[in-house]
């Protein structure tokens, strides 16, 4: 068990067969979860606000804009990733904005609140702390931010931007998010990947 989980807090929504659309790299087994999560969040607000830190190959961005783009709700998806190969194939999509920057760069300026933030960046300590420090003020209340490679499985992988080891767990535990004592949020779940495919765990929050 983990802490004093409310999981009834996002609105279920139908059975769908949302566990058949890929997303990007390492996500195999949270498919279904992760967008089930997108659609109940944005079935239930005016507008809908995406953030993707390191959008990669673009695999869970595009999967996202689809899954929206299918739905009739207004929405915007940002992605930030430093990589002008990962940004560049992204930028035609509509409702998008992609900011081919740092993140430390891209948030010199950005203002825009967000109703569900993807960090999936670099996962080393500093750097997940980094993310999540930069958009902590621009979360809705009752929005989601989820980290990726979150399991102990994770843990020591050196990340190329930094040359330190994985380990966005601890940073969640360094920052008070881990043991639901960081005020105004609260530790959901965890959702697990499918291990045999290479699918990494994800650890999900809700500002409240």
């Amino acid at each position: 068990p983990v802490g004093r989980q409310r999981r009834n807090r996002i609105p279920p929504v139908n059975p769908s067969p949302l566990q058949s659309i890929k997303l990007g790299i390492c996500t195999d087994g949270i498919e279904q979860q992760f967008l089930e999560c997108i659609l109940s969040l944005a079935l239930t607000r005016p507008s809908f606000t995406y953030l993707e830190i390191g959008v990669a190959h673009g695999g869970t961005f595009r999967a996202v804009h689809n899954l929206l783009s299918s739905r009739t709700v207004p929405f915007k998806m940002i992605g930030i990733d430093p990589n002008e190969e990962f940004c560049k194939p992204l930028e035609s999509l509509p409702d998008t904005t992609i900011i081919c920057a740092t993140r430390a760069k891209a948030f010199e300026t950005f203002t825009e609140e967000l109703d569900f933030a993807f960090i999936d960046g670099c996962h080393s300590i500093p750097c997940a702390t980094g993310d999540f420090l930069s958009i902590e003020p621009l979360v809705k209340n009752g929005g989601i931010v989820v980290f990726h490679d979150f399991g102990e499985g994770s843990v020591g992988q050196l990340q190329p931007h930094c040359n330190l080891p994985c380990n966005p767990r601890q940073a969640t535990m360094d920052l008070n998010l881990f043991n639901n004592t960081r005020q105004g949020w609260l530790r959901l779940s965890d959702w697990e990947g499918i291990k045999e495919l290479n699918g990494a765990d994800c650890g999900v929050f809700q500002h409240n």
